[in-house]
């Protein structure tokens, strides 16, 4: 983990990245447009957290990385052991019994898949805030995402054999970072990729821009983590990885077929922001998710045309359009009083009169038609943003802790 160390009476906050990233990601942009900076100055002691696989996070007591058990996780395993050790270690170095949380990506999933299936950790997170939620995924836009989901068994079964399960990591990022920085030509190339991957977006012709998403997107994981995400495309459930075998399944979960995550566990409230040109996050999956939570406390739309699924982490907007906001909500979620309303609100729809009634009250609309913040089912479209922005990187530090 690493930490931007501050003594306050606000609560700890801990960052989790998305897929092939890293705790990095949240300091990118510099002080005054990074979210880590911008906590950090407003009182909040930060943690961010690395999956393991990147490169922070591949050590282990006794399994090498150059065998197959090392990686044989997806982000299962993520929510169900390392979010939740993360959490543990966060309380217990600071004292504290409750904290906030925020995701992007991966990090959303892997608090859905710790929150339904250890419920008893909803309890030590004041609130938690989704940057591009990902749980049902059948309508994605990526091209990219799409396109792999035909051959997902093929490519699981080949890094298998051929990298022992480990995707990305230092041989493959290097000679993907050398191919693209070769000349113009394979810039485009890489350039292209990123764009059918997350959504189009003039910000990569700036050279500094590309430079950074290259440099630090790309940081490993497991093939299971990849083929995971291309599963639920297929089955359009939000359930555990699946084995491709009826045995395999068996012996995991004790039954055929793996199992739905109960989203009606998941009982902190959530907030969710997503981006209007982010092809990986369809608000479809969205809404879909966002009704059947328990608890949740808003959504938003970042209406800006070019904001992509990247941008919530490295985008030059993302301090105006999402970090401010999010800051807000933090701290109304960090006041004591607020806190312990909803947690007498969740007490309260455990009692069965009081879940009866709150069945029964109004509950939030669901996109219809006719309604403009109603999601459409669109077909992809590839259409560049209408104005280029500039990021500039600074110098910073951390302390690994």
């Amino acid at each position: 983990m690493h930490r931007l160390v501050q003594k306050s009476e606000k609560p700890p906050v801990l960052l989790m990245h998305g897929l092939m990233d890293s705790s990095v990601t949240w300091l990118l942009a510099g002080p005054g447009k990074s979210l880590g900076f911008m906590l950090f100055d407003q009182g909040y002691d930060v943690w961010m957290g690395n999956f393991r696989g990147n490169f922070y996070s591949r050590e282990h007591a006794y399994l090498p990385t150059s065998s197959q058990k090392f990686w044989d996780f997806s982000w299962d395993e993520m929510g169900r052991f390392d979010v939740p050790a993360f959490i543990d270690h966060v309380l217990q170095v600071t004292g504290r019994d409750q904290l906030l949380h925020i995701g992007h990506s991966m990090g959303t999933t892997t608090f859905y898949v710790m929150a339904s299936t250890l419920p008893e950790y909803n309890e030590k997170v004041l609130a938690h805030i989704s940057y591009s939620p990902i749980g049902f995924w059948s309508h994605t836009n990526s091209a990219f995402w799409r396109s792999t989901v035909p051959i997902e068994k093929a490519f699981y079964e080949f890094y298998l054999k051929s990298k022992n399960g480990a995707i990305l990591m230092n041989d493959e990022a290097n000679t993907l970072k050398t191919f693209c920085f070769l000349n113009s030509g394979t810039a485009r190339t890489c350039k292209m990729l990123l764009h059918l991957a997350a959504g189009f977006n003039d910000n990569l012709d700036d050279p500094t821009v590309f430079s950074v998403y290259l440099n630090h997107v790309g940081s490993g994981s497991s093939i299971k983590t990849v083929i995971h995400y291309t599963q639920l495309v297929k089955s359009g459930r939000f359930r555990e990885f699946d084995y491709y075998n009826v045995k395999k399944n068996k012996a995991h979960y004790g039954v055929s077929k793996p199992r739905d995550y109960n989203i009606t566990n998941i009982s902190a409230p959530v907030f969710f922001f997503y981006g209007a040109n982010d092809v990986i996050a369809s608000p479809i999956d969205i809404y879909k998710l966002y009704r059947m939570l328990p608890n949740p406390i808003g959504i938003q739309k970042i209406e800006d045309p070019d904001f992509n699924h990247l941008d919530f982490t490295m985008g030059p907007t993302a301090a105006n359009l999402v970090y401010k906001k999010t800051i807000k909500i933090m701290d109304k979620y960090s006041n004591s009083s607020q806190a312990l309303l909803w947690r007498q609100n969740r007490v309260l729809r455990k009692t069965p009169e009081i879940a009866e009634k709150l069945e029964s009250s109004p509950k939030l609309p669901s996109p219809t038609k006719s309604s403009p913040e109603a999601p459409k089912k669109t077909p992809l479209k590839m259409t560049r943003g209408l104005n280029s922005r500039r990021m500039r990187g600074r110098k910073f530090s951390f302390k690994l802790t």
